[in-house]
């Protein structure tokens, strides 16, 4: 069986930054009262700034749309508060 040859993509250097050392220190100082706000929602961030949220994709990916973001922005799930997640 032959597979077919991987297809590798160039990554823009703005798209990399958002998933680089300095996000995830920014993301991690977030308060937690700020984060409480996005509870059960999804979130776009884009240069150390919360550019959307929205409790469905569809939505976030609308907002993003009218923004000239969509696929500029790293998009994470912001669990609830309270939540326990266990990996």
């Amino acid at each position: 069986m032959v597979k077919a040859p991987v297809k590798v993509e160039s990554i823009a250097p703005e798209l990399l930054e958002l998933i680089g050392e300095e996000h995830q220190a920014w993301r991690n100082a977030l308060p937690a009262e700020e984060l409480a706000r996005y509870g059960r929602k999804y979130i776009a961030t884009r240069k150390k700034q919360i550019v959307g949220a929205s409790e469905s994709l569809e939505e976030l990916y609308r907002q993003l749309e009218s923004l000239g973001l969509r696929g500029r922005c790293l998009i994470e799930y912001i669990e609830e508060p309270n939540a326990v997640v266990i990996y």
